[in-house]
C-alpha cells in the first residue's frame, strides 16, 4: 500500500527538522554536509507538493545516522560496534540477558534521562525491551 504523499511529506519535513535540530544545522548546511545541492532541501522545504527521493532520505540517514520508518517516526540506526555488542548480547543466556537489562536499568535512572521510559516500568517492560526492541537472539 502506497503512503499518501501529504502524510509522507509531513513527515519528511519532520526528519529534516529532526536532524538539523540534532545536528545543529540550518537546512542547506544539512545538504552541503550530505553533497546534496542546498535546492534539494531548500525546494522540498518551499514547494508544498515536492517531496524527497529514497536516495536522497538514504543519504540523510547515513550523514546523520537516523532513519525515518514508514509510520514516520525517526530512529537511530545501529552502527558497526553496536551491531556487534548486539550480537554478542544474543549469544548469552536469558538469565544474563535479565542481569545485564537490570544492570542498564540502573545506569539509565542514575543519569536521570528520558531514556528511562525503555528500561523503567519494571520486570514486564524490561522483558518487552529484550525481546521487542533489540533484534531476534
Amino acid at each position: 500500500m502506497s503512503q499518501d504523499p501529504l502524510q509522507l511529506r509531513l513527515h519528511q519535513q519532520n526528519y529534516i527538522h529532526f536532524i538539523c535540530d540534532k545536528m545543529g544545522i540550518v537546512p542547506s548546511a544539512l545538504a552541503k554536509k550530505a553533497d546534496l545541492a542546498p535546492s534539494t532541501i531548500n525546494r522540498f522545504l518551499k514547494e508544498p507538493t515536492h517531496t524527497l527521493s529514497s536516495r536522497t532520505m538514504e543519504t540523510l540517514a547515513r550523514l546523520s545516522g537516523y532513519y525515518m520508518a514508514p509510520n514516520g517516526e525517526v530512529q537511530r540506526q545501529f552502527g558497526d560496534k553496536e551491531r556487534q555488542m548486539l550480537s554478542m548480547f544474543c549469544e548469552l543466556e536469558d538469565q544474563d540477558k535479565d542481569a545485564i537489562l537490570a544492570f542498564l536499568k540502573v545506569k539509565v535512572s542514575e543519569k536521570n534521562t528520558d531514556k528511562t521510559k525503555y528500561v523503567s516500568d519494571g520486570p514486564s517492560t524490561l522483558q518487552e525491551h529484550k525481546s521487542c526492541h533489540l533484534p531476534k537472539c
